[in-house]
Formats: structure tokens, sequence, C-alpha cells
């Protein structure tokens, strides 16, 4: 029946806008298969990179297609809010992605990543920043710096140097093999393959280890305490500095007001010598700083002797706080404490080392700002400290899986992120296509199935392994004569509709017109094919417009598909009004009307 009877002949312009509409439905048909395979590439890479990928949010803002074929191995997000991220390829390209930059954007919302020149083709082996600047170290033992925050004022009124915002190779580190990095705040800190230390930044609070300055920009040897000493492992806090020798033996330099360094104020700061303020150098503290800050940091390293009787194998730093891990697996904490981040149930801001209370032996610790961690021999992660804005003073065991997992909610790594290499989704996805190719294959086909007298070649392990409805057959229904033989659908079904489905336990994609698709249905619901059921319902709601709904509510009811059928008359109530006003002949069974118009408007 006509809703409009007296529109129901259509003009010429109408016929033109039919056609158009066809063509259109066709350009949009080819637009759901590339979305399609988008969407497939976005699953793959879900799903087969680690979830500690996945929880930082500028990564997710990256195309699926540039993290498929980059094959990204390593990743690390810094500045406000995990603003910025730098990413290494299997390829040794590097780029930078930054929230805040025009240029880093596109019109589609995603991130475009800038490729970093200077980078390319250097073997990157990790990377540390501070508040202004960012350290890139190759496997070769090379580290390069450059800028992204304008230069700072300093407390004295002078102001540091602008860093060059484009990697450049660090002055002072070039005759030397650099194996490790540090960043503080405002200081960096370099680790050379024979165990020496190099430090260079801001020294207001002699966290450099310099004297004669209050910035160091050429990376200066830390020596003092360290000569003939090893360093194996390094570590910065905001403005201080921990480091581990060979030997086990644990040394702190830089500011030392709330004792994360050491609560043992019998060696005093040396300061400088007034004969150097005569002669002309600046110096940052007056006679009163001096006398005030007397204790308060250490310009030479000291040993932590507290710790005297460990074996040290790793330290970590928060900004003002101090994890050690021992030989033994066990951990002590020392430092501010207003957060509970040394494990103490109080608010002392001074705290001799603790051991921290874990059931089981620690193998790893990390710590950021006022937050620590630690992983036990079982792979559980604990944490205390200043975390989704509670104080919490004692261990609590969580469900993370990884270090990363844990910092990721405060947007901030506190290491690179290494991207295992068994997950080359770009490989995973050449297999499917490669699945895909074999549909049709004659050369490798050993089963056939016939419909309307016409063959499709297929794989029985695909189709039992993809369709319970051909497994039952192939275990129980048919002999194995019958399976020797072509298979013949009943005629229920036609044969782009049946070749499409088989082409479907292939590829996991529907290649069907979408007028089509509700005979799909109709084959899914027979086969108890759920998932393929649910696609074919999300392709026919996308496809749904003013001038097919009516074509699709009458097919939906001639296959049963009660969703679909709802889901029309429901569109059609909300486009009423469209479709009185439409010069498209719109024809509806006389129930669907007399639910729409109610039984008294029914001529």
């Amino acid at each position: 029946m006509s809703i409009s009877s007296e529109k129901s002949l259509c003009t010429s312009e109408d016929k033109d806008a039919q056609e158009k509409s066809s063509e259109t439905r066709t350009n949009e048909n080819e637009e759901a298969q590339k979305d399609e395979r988008r969407n497939l590439l976005c699953y793959l890479t879900k799903k087969m990179y680690p979830s500690d990928f996945r929880n930082w949010p500028i990564l997710s803002l990256l195309k699926p297609e540039f993290t498929m074929v980059t094959q990204i191995r390593m990743v690390m997000v810094y500045g406000l809010y995990g603003s910025r991220a730098l990413i290494v390829t299997m390829d040794n390209n590097v780029y930078a992605v930054d929230y805040n930059k025009v240029d880093s954007k596109t019109v589609d919302t995603y991130l475009y990543p800038q490729k970093i020149e200077e980078l390319c083709g250097k073997n990157i082996k990790t990377f540390a920043c501070n508040s202004y600047l960012v350290l890139a170290l190759t496997e070769e033992g090379e580290v390069y710096s450059w800028g992204f925050n304008k230069k700072r004022k300093l407390d004295d009124g002078s102001h540091t140097s602008a860093i060059p915002c484009t990697p450049t190779r660090v002055a002072g580190l070039s005759e030397k093999r650099i194996v490790d990095i540090a960043c503080g705040s405002y200081h960096s800190l370099a680790l050379t393959s024979d165990g020496k230390v190099y430090a260079w930044g801001e020294n207001n609070y002699r966290q450099v280890g310099n004297e004669n300055t209050n910035i160091v920009y050429v990376p200066w040897q830390v020596k003092h305490e360290l000569e003939g000493k090893k360093i194996v492992h390094i570590a910065c806090g905001s403005i201080f500095n921990m480091v581990v020798t060979d030997k086990g033996k644990l040394y702190g330099w830089g500011d030392n007001k709330i004792g994360q360094i050491s609560i043992d104020h019998t060696t005093l700061i040396r300061y400088i010598p007034d004969i150097i303020s005569q002669c002309g150098f600046r110096t940052s503290l007056n006679v009163q700083q001096r006398e005030a800050n007397s204790q308060k940091h250490y310009l030479y390293l000291r040993e932590i002797t507290a710790v005297l009787d460990k074996v040290i194998v790793k330290v970590a730093c928060g900004s003002w706080h101090t994890l050690a891990l021992t030989d033994e697996g066990k951990i002590y904490a020392w430092g501010k404490n207003d957060k509970g981040q040394v494990g103490v149930n109080n608010n002392w801001e001074i705290s001799a080392p603790v051991m921290i209370n874990v059931p089981e032996l620690v193998s790893d610790i990390a710590a950021y700002d006022n937050l620590s961690v630690a992983v036990d021999t079982y792979k559980t992660i604990f944490i205390w400290g200043h975390y989704f804005g509670e104080s919490i003073a004692t261990p609590i065991p969580t469900g993370f899986l990884t270090i990363h997992d844990v910092f990721s909610t405060m947007r901030v790594m506190c290491k690179s992120l290494t991207i295992s290499t068994n997950n080359d989704v770009g490989e995973v996805f050449n297999l499917l296509k490669s699945l895909g190719s074999l549909f049709g294959d004659l050369s490798t086909s050993d089963f056939t199935v016939q419909v309307k007298g016409q063959p499709i070649h297929v794989h029985k392990a695909i189709l039992k392994n993809r369709c319970q409805y051909f497994k039952n057959k192939f275990e129980h229904d048919w002999t194995e004569n019958d399976q020797n033989v072509p298979y013949t659908v009943p005629d229920k079904f036609s044969y782009i509709v049946y070749k499409a489905f088989l082409k479907y336990l292939y590829t996991g994609t529907v290649d069907l017109p979408s007028e089509k698709v509700l005979e799909l249905i109709k084959l899914a619901d027979e086969y108890c094919e759920t998932n393929l059921k649910r696609e074919c319902g999300r392709i026919i709601k996308q496809a749904i417009t003013v001038s097919n709904v009516a074509f699709f509510y009458n097919k939906a009811i001639e296959c049963n598909a009660k969703e679909i059928e709802e889901f029309c008359f429901q569109f059609t109530l909300c486009h009423m009004t469209e479709i009185t006003n439409s010069s498209i002949s719109v024809i509806f069974p006389r129930d669907c009307i007399a639910s729409i118009s109610g039984p008294e408007k029914i001529p």
C-alpha cells in the first residue's frame, strides 16, 4: 500500500535521483569494505600489541596503518600529561608525536608522527627526559640531546641557555662509550662502559657535583669518592643522584634537605672558598644561606652507611625519596614520606632506611614523584605512596601486569617501553590475506560445494574449524564417500549469497551488496553463525535510508529477521516526515501503516 499514492509516479528527475542514490550505495559499499579491512587492522593491532602499549592515550591517536606498517619496537611517552611521544621502528626510523603541535595533527583527528631525521638510522637503545630536554642513547654509546621547553629562569635571576630543538650529539661525551643515561628535573647523568659517571645541567643544589658554577653545560666526570670505583647503576631524583658500584655499595650527592640521601650529617657540605668569590666567580649562596643550608645537600658523593652491610643491586629515586634493592631481594626506603612513599605509616619528612614489607622476594623496583613500585619473583606488582589521589603507606598487591601499567595512569614513563618483536602484526595480517587467497583455489581445494549447479572450491579443514554446521557434517553425518563428492546446497539459498558465506569463513568479512545481506542473515540463522548474523545486521543498519527502508522492512519480514524489522519500524517513525514528503514511492504492508498511523487512517 502506498503512503502517498499521488506520489507513486516517478518523474525523470526522480529516476536520476534513484540512479544517483544507487551509485552512492555502490560507493558506500566499497567504502564499507575498506572500513572492514581497516577495522580488521585495528583489531589485530589491539590484540597483537602488549596491553601496556595500549594504555597511553597519545598512542591511541596514531593511525592503525602507522602502527602496522612501521612495526614499532620502542616508545617513550613524556611531557605534561603524556602529551608527547617518541617512537622507534624496527627499521631504526625515529618519529616524534606532539599533541600540542598543529603539524602533528590530521584532519581526521589522528596524530601524524614527524620523522626525526637526525636520529633515523641510529640504533636507539633508550631515552631519558627531564623538564626541558630529551636524551637519546644509541647501542653504539652515542648520546644526543634536544630541548622541548623554552629556557627557564633560575633562582638567582639568571637564565639557562636555549637548548637546540633538533637532536645534537652531546659535547664532552663523543669520546666515551655510554651505556646508560638518567635525568633529574633539570640535570642529567651518563654512565660509561668502564664505570665512570658524567653529569651536566643545573647545579644549584650541587647535583652535578661541581662547586664553581650554577650551570654545567658540558658533561664533566664526577670523581671524589668514586675514584677507583666502577659504577654499574645510576638514578636521579628531582635534584639529587644515587649510584651503585660493582661491589654493591651505594653513593649519593645533591639535595638532601628531606634526607633522601642520608640522615647522617656528620660530614657537611664543602662550600666554595671565599677566595673564589673574591676573584669574581658567581656563587649561588650568600653567607646566611650557607649557614641555613649547611647540612642540606652534598657537593661530594656520600656513601650510604645505613645499608653498608647490604649488597645493593639497583636503586630507584622518586622526587624526594630513595628505594634500594639488595641481592637478597629485600627493599630499603628512606626520604620524604608525606604520602607514604617510604612505606612508614606516619608523615615523617625524614626517615632512616626501613625494610619494606613485601611478602615475597623482590626482583625489580621503580619510583616516580611520590610513588614506589616493586615486582616480586611471581611477577606480582606492589605499589605504595601517592596513587589515585590516596596516600598508601603499606605496599598493596595489584593486578597490573607490568611496571609501565602502573605509571600509565600518571601519563609518565619511568623508562622506555620496548615492544616485543614476537608480536608482528603485519606478518599475521599477511597470513590472513594468504588464507583468504585460498578461497576458490582449485589447485589446493579438497572439497566442492555446489549451488544452483555452480561449483565453489573450498577446504575441509577451514570449513570444519570455522563452522559448527560443517564440523558436524564432516565428523558425524557424512561418510568418507560423501566427502568425496560435491555437496549440493538446497535451492533456498542463492549462489551469490552462499559463496559470500563460504568466503566469510576464510576472510572474516562480508562481501555482498547490502540488499543481499538479509538473505545471508537467514543462512547465518539456520547455521547458528551468531557472529556473522551480528555483522550482517550492522551492515544493513548502516545501509538503510529513507528511500530503501520499506524494501528492507519487507525483506526482514520475508527472512524472519525480527531485529532488522524492528529497526526499520523505528527508523520510519523517526523519519516519517521525510518519507511522507519524499517523491520516492515507499511501499509498506498494511500492518506497518496501522502501527504508525492508526487503523482508522488506512483507506
